[in-house]
């Protein structure tokens, strides 16, 4: 007997649990026998999908997927599922996008660039939806809505999409637990740098400096709450 098989994995909002994104997958001409499926099957991803990864739509997971003309699903972003029906793996085509009323690319002058979002592609793969821990080499040049003329530069970052790990170097700010509504460390999500350097605006620039002074951070977090860190000054008389 063949059949055609379509599954709809929910995706909650940590944000806003009364909000959930739905995945819908497919797959036609499946073989199936009295003990189920035939073999692993895979499912693919019948459109494209974006989810909310931060509150306020400060950033989103944009999932690629979709069908061709003949109506055959593009093999982008599926699952593999075993002979009864449960998930083994996944692999997502998508990309992280930022709003830029949140964060946004600036030039060497961390000038805004018009017309400019921060976005990078990423592939996930994994077996659990809800345990994706991800690091990057880092962010382009970006500024923050409400600091205009800064600059911040980072260079290793960690994407946390999971509810039970972290990454090794993970550190909360001092003070930050103040406001952490979780019940464990490890249900944080959000993105982590432990290291950042942001550049004044072009202001505050001393005539007998190449540029102007610079900050470092250390573990700062990009979350729900915004951008939060421990910040220091260097060259500034």
């Amino acid at each position: 007997v063949t059949v055609d098989f379509f599954a709809k994995i929910i995706l909650p909002n940590r944000s806003n649990v009364e909000k959930k994104t739905d995945l819908f997958f497919g797959a036609q001409n499946l073989k199936l026998s009295k003990n189920g499926f035939i073999g692993d099957v895979r499912l693919a991803l019948l459109g494209n999908v974006s989810v909310p990864i931060l509150s306020d739509n400060k950033a989103e997971l944009r999932i690629r997927g979709g069908i061709d003309a003949d109506g055959k699903a593009l093999d982008l972003s599926y699952v593999d599922i075993d002979c009864g029906a449960a998930i083994k793996h996944f692999g997502l085509a998508t990309s992280i996008v930022f709003s830029d009323g949140f964060i946004f690319p600036v030039d060497s002058v961390n000038n805004k660039i018009p017309n400019a979002k921060i976005e990078f592609p990423i592939e996930l793969k994994g077996e659990d939806f809800n345990n994706i821990l991800l690091r990057f080499e880092g962010l382009p040049r970006f500024g923050i809505k409400g600091l205009n003329g800064f600059g911040f530069v980072c260079k290793d970052l960690i994407f946390d999409f999971s509810d039970t790990q972290t990454a090794e170097s993970f550190v909360l700010p001092e003070g930050y637990e103040v406001y952490q509504p979780y019940s464990t460390i490890n249900n944080w999500r959000g993105f982590f740098a432990k290291e950042i350097s942001v550049s004044l605006p072009p202001q505050f620039k001393d005539e007998t400096k190449t540029y102007p002074p610079s900050f470092n951070a250390q573990n700062m977090l990009i979350d729900d709450y915004g951008v939060t860190g421990l910040f220091s000054v260097r060259d500034f008389d």
